[in-house]
Formats: structure tokens, C-alpha cells, sequence
């Protein structure tokens, strides 16, 4: 799973305290740089909009809504975050986002909150030979909101316009994907041993899996520059992973879940809006194991504008005049730290 560990900083800081006027929009530019949580944002009775992200701003604000607490269905009298993945904004380990919101209201403090949202996360028990096996774990998405940070307000109290940002926000020009060719990235990992250990890859040969330590640059594949190809992720495990592109920007094209099993699940999601991107979620399978997986499509143009004759990387090690290729991973630092990780070389 990636450790989520226990003690949250803003800035630095476990007690970020920001004063802010009521009545007047407040404009964050937020960084999930934690090794492994999945930050879902709130705050609590206030709207949020979204305008950028990762690559700048979006072509349309997005609104969020807050997140309330709902009863546990599964535990009566039990209160956990609302798991509809429409409300609060989620930002996997590495990604950004520009959120403006306007406080408003009596109160004299508001905060920013942090909720769980299910992820597909592992429990580990003893079978009966002794060795160790991964199951799912109950508690996946009901922890604790735990506060990020607090707003301090001041101003009249009665003061409640709210800005509301522009409707159109920039043109992003879509990659024209017509003859690319798909690259293939395979997320998955091994059984874990007798003690535990899991071994992740991002790569796969003659349908064996490659983790990083036996990726070679015969094994990575080539690119040339200027070269638009469709990258897809395809996650064959049973928790949500990201993907991140070192280098590069990307635009999602769609999300496809496959099931052998049950047909009912096999949907194709395209994207919800354009964006450019260099991290971006992608989810678990939707059925069992072998018998199932997601893909989430994205189209790339290694692009060298503005470092004409620079982007060229080859290699697995670096030399003294040349770079090592251009690096891929799972931003849950646990997973590409154990194996989930490759890369991919761009040659003239």
C-alpha cells in the first residue's frame, strides 16, 4: 500500500494557520509531495473551483463539492467520509491542482481537510502453510478526515458574495493521435514471499514481468523526437496505482476496464475534459485477478520546442556526456522503489 504515515505538513508546518477575509476568493496552489497518501480534498460547507492543474490552467473551471460524513453501511452508528468520488478534489502522490474558494460565513475558522477514498488497499494475513497472502482490508476508505491546515477569517460577517471564475479559462490545443502507435506500460506486481516482500514492475517481456532491476535499454522502448505515440497504463492489480512521465507532458484520453468475467464491467471511460498532465490516477481492475484490468490511454508528443536537441536520452545508466532515458514510475514511491518503474529512451 505505501506508507500514508501519521504526521501531515503544510509548507512544512503540522499547524498552518493562513488569515483570510471573508467575501474574498483565496487562490491555492496545492502539491501532494507525500510518499503515498491520496489527498481528497475539503472544505467543509464551501464549494471549491478547480483551474489548473499539473500543466497550468485548464480549459474550464471545474466545480467541486464538499465532502460530508454518512453513515458506515457496513458498521451502523459509524461515521466515515462520503465515498462518492464526485465530491472533494483527489490528488494522487505527485499531482498538483489550483483550487480558488471564497470563505464565507459566522464562524471564525474554517479548515482543509483531508478525506479516505477506497483505493483497493491490502490487508496481509498467515495462510496455513505460514506463508504470508494479500487480502483486502475492510478499513479501506473509511479513516479518520484528519485537518490540513486552518483558515482564520476576519470581516464582516454577513459578507457571503462568492467569486465564480471565468467560464473559459484557455484553449488547450488536443494531440492529434491519427497513426500513433500505442506504447504499452504494465502495472502489476508478484506474489509477495514468505516474509512479505512485494516486488512491483512496470514492464513486461515475452509476458514476464520486469521490475526496474531487470529492465535493460534493450527492453525500453525507442522513441524519436517530435514522435507522437499513445501510452497505456495497464494496471492488473487490485489497488489504485498513478503514473508519472519524467520530461513530458501528456493529455488523457480515456480509461477502459476490462472484464472477462462479468461484461458488465467492461465500460470505456473517455476523458471528462482536456488537461495537460504529467501524473495522472489509474484505477484498479475491476474483477479478479488475470481475468481483468484497466487502461488508461494517454497521448504524448515528445516534444523538444524550446530544447531543440536536447531531449535525446538512451540507456539505462548515464554517461559522462550523455543521459540515461527518460524515467516512468508509480508516484507511490514504495511501489517504484520496489520495482515499479521503467523508462523510455528518445533517439535522433
Amino acid at each position: 500500500n505505501g506508507r500514508i504515515g501519521n504526521t501531515l505538513l503544510v509548507n512544512g508546518k503540522t499547524s498552518q494557520k493562513l488569515r483570510v477575509k471573508r467575501g474574498v476568493p483565496q487562490r491555492l496552489r496545492i502539491v501532494n509531495v507525500s510518499n503515498s497518501r491520496f489527498m481528497r480534498l475539503s472544505i467543509p460547507g464551501h464549494r471549491m473551483w478547480r483551474v489548473g492543474g499539473d500543466g497550468g490552467l485548464l480549459t474550464a473551471p471545474i466545480e467541486i463539492s464538499p465532502i460530508e460524513m454518512v453513515e458506515d453501511p457496513d458498521n451502523p452508528g459509524s461515521m466515515m467520509s462520503d465515498p462518492d468520488p464526485e465530491k472533494g478534489l483527489l490528488l494522487t502522490p505527485g499531482e498538483r491542482a489550483d483550487i480558488i474558494f471564497t470563505p464565507t460565513g459566522h464562524a471564525n475558522k474554517l479548515a482543509l481537510e483531508s478525506h479516505d477514498i477506497a483505493r483497493g488497499v491490502h490487508s496481509a494475513f498467515y495462510k496455513p502453510d505460514g506463508s504470508i497472502g494479500l487480502g483486502d482490508d475492510e478499513s479501506d476508505g473509511k479513516l479518520h478526515p484528519v485537518k490540513l491546515m486552518n483558515f482564520r477569517l476576519s470581516g464582516r460577517k454577513n459578507r457571503s458574495s462568492e467569486y465564480i471564475p471565468p467560464s473559459a479559462l484557455r484553449y488547450i490545443t488536443p494531440v492529434d493521435t491519427a497513426g500513433a502507435a500505442p506504447l504499452p506500460v504494465m502495472f502489476g506486481h508478484m506474489p509477495p514471499t514468505s516474509s512479505g516482500d512485494v516486488t512491483f514492475f512496470a514492464a513486461m517481456k515475452d509476458g514476464k514481468p520486469l521490475p526496474f532491476n531487470m529492465v535493460t535499454a534493450d527492453d525500453a522502448p525507442v522513441v524519436a523526437p517530435n514522435e507522437i505515440r499513445i501510452i497505456e497504463v495497464n494496471n492488473m492489480t487490485g489497488g489504485d496505482h498513478n503514473y508519472h512521465l519524467h520530461g513530458f507532458s501528456f493529455q488523457h484520453i480515456e480509461t477502459q476496464y476490462i472484464d472477462m468475467d462479468n461484461p458488465e464491467n467492461n465500460v470505456t471511460v473517455p476523458a471528462a475534459f482536456q488537461e495537460v498532465k504529467d501524473t495522472i490516477l489509474v484505477p484498479r481492475r475491476p474483477g479478479a485477478m488475470m481475468r481483468s484490468r484497466t487502461v488508461v490511454r494517454l497521448a504524448v508528443k515528445f516534444d523538444d520546442t524550446g530544447r531543440e536537441g536536447q531531449i535525446a536520452a538512451s540507456g539505462k545508466t548515464p554517461g559522462t556526456t550523455e543521459s540515461g532515458g527518460w524515467v516512468f514510475h508509480c508516484h507511490i514511491l514504495e511501489h517504484s522503489d520496489s520495482g515499479m518503474m521503467s523508462f523510455i529512451q528518445v533517439v535522433e
